[in-house]
């Protein structure tokens, strides 16, 4: 398990070293709120919201009955104002991210191996996430 994070990471890091190489040689405009703005934008076409968003709605719909999901997803994505949604994420975005920052995130996003981590990430997360909370909580008790 541990050799496969490493290569995980030695991966992770070369493509993020690669992409953040490509965005260094593209001069940046000044990092403004506007053109933060137009970057976030420029990332939400990687990275798109409604995406983002229905992924979201199937990990939550995980948790009901297996007869009740399909009707709670479409119902979730019927309703759920996506407007609003890229309002808020776009509005994060600009306020968290500076314009390099957000370049190096969309290129690496764009990007095969990007891509392909924004896929395969919640099932890392999945795995991980409760021998991570086994570990806390065992320390947890340990403590006087």
């Amino acid at each position: 398990m541990r050799r496969q994070g490493r290569r995980f990471s030695a991966v992770t890091c070369g493509v993020m070293l690669s992409a953040l190489t490509l965005v260094a040689q593209t001069p940046l405009p000044a990092d403004t709120s506007e053109a933060r703005r137009v970057t976030a934008e420029e990332f939400l076409t990687v990275v798109p919201v409604a995406e983002e968003v229905g992924r979201l709605i199937r990990e939550i719909s995980e948790h009901l009955p297996l007869e009740k999901r399909r009707a709670f997803v479409e119902q979730m994505n019927h309703q759920v104002d996506m407007t609003y949604m890229k309002a808020v994420m776009l509005d994060g975005l600009v306020a968290d991210l500076s314009v390099a920052e957000l370049r190096a995130a969309t290129a690496f996003y764009s990007s095969q191996e990007g891509h392909a981590i924004r896929e395969k990430l919640p099932n890392v997360i999945d795995h991980v996430m409760p021998l991570i909370q086994k570990e806390l909580a065992e320390t947890a008790r340990r403590l006087p």
